[in-house]
């Protein structure tokens, strides 16, 4: 009877602490229902929440991959075990991947964490343009990514990533869709060479009477027990009211594009949810609960 409460305790908890995570990812390999080390395409682990309907991803690519190494960032604790990567190439060549979301109903505040790493350098040769991560609707390919004349604007929601700014190095950006229709970047801290970016977004669709959709940014927060605090604890942080998602209802997958990027990237806990406390939870009070729970349970027995 004591082990059965003791479990009761921890799930009522992880589930009050899920109930606004719409997907997360953390990229574990090695179990049965995980990721396997190797190309994206055609892997199918199950995930709560976020990934149990069955949704394949579908890449193009066998240099985007499933790794066994975690990417680690100071103040996100999170499960350990693998992480997304692309293996760099010199060849100029649209190179992505999406991964379907279980369904959800949809509403007018998004939560998005992320963490991404642009590794050491770029190769002798190729080109330097994006590669970035994040949550949108299915779409098109290069042409639309690249906001060709020909083509539709059809990419919504938000990406995060790298692209080259001074020469030779990463700039870290935010890469969103703006009121013309086009995808355009935002800069968010420049020359970031090897280094693991824990990047947060907050999404209000049709703010302002319907006429404006908002994107609130947090870089590198050392204390996200609140909003309030990851403002006051940034590396960088800012409002981008530019950005054009047009419906609530757009986001419906997990996307990874890498264009005429000639560079290793590495992304990891990919995170969408409602409450900035579903993405960025509190790892330790969770643990600080449960064990009182089980603490009281053992007394009583």
């Amino acid at each position: 009877m004591k082990q059965a409460l003791s479990i009761f305790v921890v799930l009522a908890l992880a589930s009050t602490t899920h109930a606004t995570l719409i997907a997360a990812d953390s990229y574990v390999n090695g179990g049965p229902s995980d990721y396997t080390v190797g190309g994206l395409n055609g892997q199918n682990p199950s995930i709560t929440p976020g990934w149990t309907e069955g949704n394949a991803w579908s890449v193009g690519s066998a240099n985007l991959q499933a790794d066994n190494i975690t990417l680690t960032n100071g103040a996100l604790t999170h499960p350990t075990g693998g992480k997304g990567k692309y293996i760099a190439s010199s060849f100029d060549f649209f190179r992505a991947g999406h991964h379907k979301i279980d369904a959800y109903t949809p509403v007018n505040t998004y939560y998005m964490s992320f963490l991404v790493n642009p590794g050491s350098s770029f190769l002798g040769s190729g080109s330097r343009e994006h590669s970035v991560v994040g949550f949108t609707n299915f779409w098109g390919g290069k042409n639309e990514f690249e906001n060709a004349p020909a083509a539709a604007s059809e990419v919504y929601g938000l990406f995060t990533g790298f692209t080259e700014g001074a020469a030779g190095e990463a700039d870290l950006i935010m890469r969103a869709r703006n009121g013309a229709g086009d995808l355009e970047d935002t800069l968010l801290v420049s020359s970031v060479d090897n280094r693991t970016m824990h990047v947060m977004f907050r999404l209000d669709v049709n703010v302002g009477g319907g006429s404006v959709d908002e994107v609130t940014y947090w870089v590198n927060p050392t204390d996200i027990s609140s909003e309030a605090q990851a403002s006051a604890t940034s590396e960088a942080t800012g409002l981008v009211n530019t950005f054009a998602m047009d419906t609530n209802s757009r986001i419906d997958r997990k996307w990874v594009v890498v264009n005429d990027y000639a560079r290793t990237f590495f992304w990891d806990e990919t995170r969408l949810g409602t409450t900035f406390g579903a993405v960025a939870p509190e790892p330790t009070t969770l643990g600080l609960l449960a064990i009182g729970g089980l603490a009281v349970l053992r007394r009583r027995s």
